[in-house]
């Protein structure tokens, strides 16, 4: 079976007020911060964590895209509370 993979932007800023945070990327800590939380999950195996430089997003902050064997996504909006 082919994996999942998760595609995370390590360019994109922390928030639409501050790009970086002591001299990192939001981009950039989130993809360290999911790598890191992903090494105990149970699906580990089943998708693949890609990071990339630019994901073309630059209106929002810290986005990821998902690609899937047979499965397709569109734009998934995340709110936050």
């Amino acid at each position: 079976m082919s994996k999942h993979t998760v595609f995370i932007c390590k360019s994109c800023a922390f928030s639409f007020a501050q790009r970086d945070y002591l001299g990192q990327r939001g981009g950039k800590h989130l993809c360290d911060r999911i790598q890191d939380l992903a090494q105990n999950w149970h699906l580990k195996d089943d998708f693949f964590l890609q990071e990339v430089e630019c994901l073309s997003a630059c209106n929002r902050p810290c986005v990821v895209a998902f690609a899937s064997p047979k499965k397709q996504f569109s734009c998934l909006e995340i709110y936050y509370l």
